[in-house]
């Protein structure tokens, strides 16, 4: 997805030399601040990373992965970010979590530059299996969870045209086995 963007919407900055400003909102551990530092680096282009997560320790755990980018602790929903400043956001397993999403939506929205790329990851919980498993098979999920919101693609959709996105695609990954135990 990323090189299709660069090549589609960005071409006059696919072979800039100007870095690119990337921030993964809810970084965690960074896990996915080191993927997509290899992703660019694998593409030849250059990028000024960035990760913010609320959790002082999960942001102290991206810290020691050693990777060149700013880590901070902050709130997505007032990131202290410029507005249109920055060129990709990635928002992967954190949208599920937040209680008022539209907030968080509405201030990635305004710091993500025109023409920028959003990628957002959620889990598909508002599926048939997934509703199989949380109202039959699995009923303690519901109550031991910390999701606040259960996606289906077209409630993502909404939120996320709501906040003024402009949805491209929406891709299913893997599939959904009903049952934590058997997906382990």
């Amino acid at each position: 997805e990323v090189k299709r963007w660069l090549e589609r919407d960005r071409p006059a900055q696919a072979s800039s030399s100007a870095p690119l400003r990337i921030l993964d909102a809810g970084c965690g551990d960074g896990i996915n601040l080191l993927a997509l530092s290899r992703i660019f680096a694998d593409l030849r282009r250059p990028i000024r990373l960035q990760g913010i997560d609320y959790n002082d320790l999960r942001i102290e755990r991206a810290k020691a992965l050693g990777l060149d980018c700013e880590l901070g602790v902050g709130s997505l929903a007032d990131t202290g970010l410029a507005a249109a400043s920055v060129d990709m956001i990635l928002l992967n397993h954190v949208l599920e979590h937040i209680p008022d999403k539209q907030v968080v939506l509405g201030e990635l929205r305004r710091i993500l530059r025109p023409g920028g790329l959003f990628v957002v990851g959620v889990p598909n919980e508002g599926c048939t299996l997934a509703m199989l498993r949380n109202r039959v098979l699995q009923r303690s999920i519901l109550r031991t969870t910390d999701h606040v919101h259960f996606f289906t693609s077209t409630e993502l959709r909404r939120s996320l045209e709501a906040a003024g996105f402009k949805v491209d695609r929406i891709a299913v990954e893997g599939f959904f086995v009903p049952h934590l135990r058997i997906a382990s």
